[in-house]
């Protein structure tokens, strides 16, 4: 199955979703529209298209714009292929390292 495969399969059940703008290099790399959607796909991949291994979480916080960019990778383990699932989250008023240090702070 082509990424092209992939996208048109997607195209019918999920409209919403879209390539995402920065590509992982080799990974079909996809912008979930809000979490729910997001659960909603991985499930979707996992029952429809096999890709049923999750070998990969990671966030990336990007300062300039006040958000964080969830990424999740799922693998189709018989053939090796991979997606990269992506959502953006609206950064905290108050980062977790203020809050632990507010909380050494008010401790001692």
């Amino acid at each position: 199955m082509t990424d092209e495969d992939v996208l048109s399969r997607l195209a019918n059940a999920f409209p919403e979703v879209e390539k995402a703008q920065a590509q992982i290099q080799g990974v079909l790399t996809l912008r979930a529209a809000s979490g729910d959607a997001l659960v909603a796909l991985a499930a979707w991949l996992k029952d429809k298209l096999g890709f049923d291994y999750l070998d990969m979480i990671t966030a990336v916080h990007a300062l300039d714009r006040g958000m964080f960019e969830l990424v999740y990778c799922f693998t189709h383990l018989p053939d090796g292929r991979r997606i990269a699932l992506k959502l953006e989250t609206a950064q905290a008023a108050r980062s977790p390292w203020e809050a632990i240090r507010s909380a050494r702070t008010t401790s001692t």
